[in-house]
């Protein structure tokens, strides 16, 4: 065991008195002259914080007396308690003569008094009565570790409980990427026939042309056909360009054109839902630096939002509008949905904060379209009032 040495000589100057001794309970019950050979035997010391005064399986050598400062108990590294000025420690050990069960560290800068192993024998064989006192104080100090214990268990279990949730969030996480895969292959195995059927068609209408064949009716049909077919080919390739694998590349891109092609992408889905797309392009400029795939990500996390926000919302409308400010583009989405709460405007943008149930929600949405924007030197702001709507801005510099 490593018992640091005085700083000085003259700290022995300040050691307590005898009588000042007597204000501590343990040695108020001790005869002046006992009390008077117990002083002489204690030695001053002096621990810096995060000092060690004695470590677990340590041989039990001496008896310490907090003057000033704080120490903790720790056992396997984990704290058990904490003492602080006008307590004192080692006494188990000196009782029983075990080793230590405990690592003992100062918590601050701390002052002790400690006297041997002999010393302190000594003075409860003369001094049964402490005995009683010691009883009492070790009493005190199981009801305050106990109440450190149930913190702590409590604490684990609300970190337990938080992993749980997290773990269930990303398993989630893992299924949507799955189903993202999924979606890509099909999208690529639906581009190859879909070609050859708008290729077949063009064909078809040419032949009739050339054979001049001029029924109005089937030429309307064509029209029908290639509308519908420029709609599918559109979707498709929205999806293939939206789940190829990314990279953290920075380039010029229009932005204009991704929130148009993202727009493309959900729109049937969510016009299936009962949800009305209005669309508000007002831009003169909309050429960026950036990461075109983080971008794209973003804007849809903020729809998705917006979309989940309206449920059981009669008449639900997402609103996206592109616009100019000075040396910015500004693309926002605004909901008529339920709004956020205050208590939880603050917590917004936080990792896995999510008000969604487990499946809807992973609680990252928000966090990385923040950090996706921001490595553009850009922002996202959001306005938002119960019972009315929000609104999500993007702004971003322009090249």
């Amino acid at each position: 065991m490593n018992i640091k040495n005085s700083k000085t000589e003259n700290e022995e100057l300040f050691k307590p008195s005898w009588v000042e001794l007597k204000n501590y309970a343990l040695f108020a019950e001790i005869p002046d002259s006992d009390l008077k050979d117990l002083a002489s035997e204690m030695i001053l010391k002096n621990y810096d914080k995060g000092e060690i005064i004695f470590e677990e399986e340590d041989k039990a050598e001496y008896f310490f007396v907090i003057l000033s400062g704080s120490v903790l108990i720790l056992r396997k590294n984990v704290q058990i308690a904490q003492l602080e000025s006008g307590d004192y420690l080692g006494e188990m050990s000196l009782l029983q003569d075990q080793i230590r069960s405990a690592t003992v560290k100062a918590e601050s800068d701390t002052v002790v008094l400690e006297f041997k192993v002999d010393g302190f024998k000594k003075y409860i064989t003369k001094n049964p009565k402490s005995l009683l006192v010691i009883s009492k104080n070790f009493n005190e100090r199981l009801k305050r570790h106990n109440d450190l214990v149930v913190s702590q268990y409590l604490d684990i279990q609300n970190k337990f409980e938080e992993l749980k949730k997290n773990q269930e969030q990303m398993l989630q996480m893992e299924k949507m990427a799955s189903i993202g895969i999924l979606s890509a292959g099909i999208a690529h195995e639906v581009k190859n026939p879909l070609s050859i059927t708008i290729g077949m068609m063009t064909l078809l209408k040419e032949k009739m042309i050339e054979l001049n064949i001029n029924d109005k009716e089937i030429f309307d049909y064509f029209e029908i056909h290639d509308k519908a077919s420029k709609n599918i080919e559109n979707i498709v390739n929205a999806i293939r360009a939206y789940a190829r694998e990314g990279s953290d590349k920075f380039e010029l891109f229009d932005l204009q054109k991704v929130v148009e092609e993202t727009i493309c992408l959900i729109h049937y889905v969510y016009l299936k839902e009962g949800i009305t797309l209005k669309t508000v392009y007002s831009v003169q400029k909309s050429l960026v630096k950036g990461n075109r795939d983080k971008f794209q990500q973003a804007l849809m996390n903020l729809l998705s939002n917006a979309k989940d926000a309206m449920e059981n919302v009669e008449n639900p409308v997402i609103k996206i509008e592109t616009s100019n400010e000075g040396k910015n583009i500004v693309t926002s989405v605004s909901d008529n949905g339920h709004g956020i709460k205050k208590e939880d405007e603050v917590k917004i943008f936080k990792k896995f904060h999510t008000t969604k149930p487990v499946g809807k929600g992973t609680g990252l949405g928000l966090e990385l379209s923040k950090s996706f924007i921001t490595e553009m030197n850009g922002d996202i702001t959001f306005n938002s009032k119960l019972g009315i709507g929000t609104t999500f801005s993007i702004k971003l510099p322009l090249n």
